[in-house]
């Protein structure tokens, strides 16, 4: 599906000034539905919204398969930057990516709930990468194969023992969407889970 943004104006009373809120329309027609948001300008008294051209999808279950769960992707990284790039760069991937900033937090995570894969930045205050790898697996040893570290520093003495000794998968900083994409199904394919469904609308 191809998105086209444009900005329409709708323009309202000056005596009735609106806030700045999105507001959500539908277009329906048999069988199908477009929907899109439209956002109140502060200030103004006028709602823009991006248009949206392409087929419209389908609504009713009979002609809308039911899509396999995503896989869901832990990223774990202090830097909340970071860790925001990454999870954006998966969204487009098709994945479903959980961020946590704090390393021990993740720790625990892994406890409550499954992931399909852990990506994990190396150089952390609280602890490296090589102590959250060993405490993970301790507790968990299918973590072995599913925690991809992220270090832009894969010269250094320690990092590179350590991802030799593992054989850990690792992505270096900066990100490259295709490095991102040909690891994270490496690692899912060689436990068999299958890849994420791209989001990019050009794609549908």
């Amino acid at each position: 599906m191809k998105l086209v943004h444009y900005q329409i104006p709708i323009r309202f009373p000056a005596a009735e000034p609106m806030d700045s809120f999105p507001v959500g329309i539908t277009r329906r027609g048999p069988g199908r539905e477009l929907s899109a948001v439209l956002f109140c300008v502060p200030g103004s008294n006028r709602l823009y919204y991006p248009f949206m051209t392409g087929p419209m999808i389908p609504t009713s279950p009979a002609a809308r398969p039911e899509r396999p769960a995503k896989p869901r992707i832990l990223v774990v990284d202090d830097e909340e930057m970071v860790a925001f790039m990454l999870a954006e760069l998966l969204k487009l991937l098709g994945y479903e990516p959980i961020v946590c900033n704090d390393p021990l937090r993740a720790l625990a995570m892994l406890e409550e709930n499954d992931y399909d894969l852990v990506l994990s930045d190396f150089r952390m205050p609280e602890m490296d990468g090589r102590e959250f790898y060993q405490t993970a697996v301790a507790r968990n040893p299918t973590l072995a194969k599913r925690i991809i570290f992220l270090t832009g520093d894969t010269k250094a003495e320690d990092v590179a023992d350590f991802l030799s000794s593992s054989g850990a998968l690792y992505l270096g900083k900066p990100f490259e969407l295709t490095a991102v994409r040909r690891t994270v199904t490496q690692a899912l394919a060689a436990r068999g889970v299958g890849v994420g469904r791209p989001s990019n609308p050009a794609n549908s």
